[in-house]
């Protein structure tokens, strides 16, 4: 008896995705299950626009951004009638569990799908690096390289001009973007959730800068967090350094994946593959201390969780200012 199952990509687009879905079919195939992938997320399951999807389907899919199944957001699926619908559906043609690739968003409609009688199962993908369950998401490796490398040659111009730049990251409301970043480039001060002093703190430190001799200042902070524009500003108001602010935007979800990110789409994916093959139950994969788990669709059961290398990180830009 044919056993199909399905996968797709939802919310914001993430580095690895590609390669998710290629590790996912191919293992799959491995097992003997028939995978189909969907198009353009939630939208496209509920309009059952799908795919048969085959060994030659994800041929050179490794090294792309973006996803090849393409991604929407639909509210749609706010709605319980068309939830049971769309479940609905997918019993009649078969379809034994759905694979979904996406962050906190994707989780929750992966959530409701289950209780529709789905077997779902949510690989944690986004830069953010935000969904519950999971110590890293998918895509977070290489936004993070993608700011870093963005910051070094904003460094460039920063220098030549003898100036104070701010850089604003993505991140939504998680640090661990502008903090991996702000840390990796060696940023004077990494403004996020977990470390936002007052203005006259930032003021001090940047003046104290201004008095060793150094000729420009970089300042890295998340987004959601306060007023760039304002900050550098003030900034140069009261300490005569030239300023601006650059807010590097969508860039950062862009490009090939970087190799930290390529081994975790193959461990995700495949593991997503072992599970649909043994029917295990519904819920969030994830990385803890190294392993892959399998965190259950229940309020009290998913928390998030900051990786074990950020209190590291943190420690590393205090003692470094």
């Amino acid at each position: 008896m044919e056993r199909k199952v399905c996968i797709l990509t939802s919310g914001g687009d993430a580095p690895g995705m590609n390669q998710c879905i290629m590790a996912f079919v191919r293992a799959s195939l491995r097992l003997g299950l028939t995978p189909i992938g969907v198009y353009d997320g939630l939208k496209g399951l509920c309009e059952w626009r799908t795919r048969p999807l085959d060994r030659e389907f994800t041929l050179g899919l490794a090294r792309r951004g973006g996803t090849v199944l393409g991604t929407a957001r639909y509210e749609g699926f706010l709605d319980a009638s068309v939830r049971h619908r769309c479940a609905e559906h997918l019993k009649a043609e078969g379809v034994e569990a759905v694979v979904m690739l996406g962050g906190d968003g994707t989780q929750q409609a992966a959530r409701e799908l289950d209780k529709e009688g789905i077997r779902t199962y949510l690989i944690p993908s986004s830069i953010d690096n935000d969904v519950p369950g999971s110590e890293f998401s998918l895509g977070f490796f290489t936004a993070v390289s993608t700011v870093v490398e963005a910051i070094d040659r904003i460094r460039d111009t920063m220098e030549s001009h003898n100036r104070l730049f701010a850089v604003q990251t993505m991140g939504r409301n998680c640090p661990d973007l502008a903090l991996y970043a702000g840390v990796a480039s060696g940023a004077d001060l990494v403004l996020t959730q977990a470390n936002l002093p007052t203005y006259e703190e930032i003021l001090a430190r940047v003046k104290a800068l201004k008095e060793t001799g150094q000729r420009s200042c970089l300042i890295v902070m998340s987004e959601h967090l306060l007023d760039g524009q304002r900050l550098i500003s003030n900034l140069s108001r009261d300490t005569g350094w030239e300023s601006r602010l650059d807010i590097l935007g969508h860039t950062q979800r862009g490009g090939s994946p970087s190799p930290q990110d390529r081994i975790l789409a193959q461990v995700f994916g495949a593991e997503a593959a072992e599970r649909c093959y043994h029917r295990e139950a519904s819920g969030s994969l994830g990385i803890r201390a190294e392993s892959v788990v399998n965190s259950p669709f229940d309020v009290d059961n998913i928390r998030g969780l900051a990786p074990r290398s950020t209190k590291l990180v943190l420690e590393a830009e205090r003692k470094a200012r």
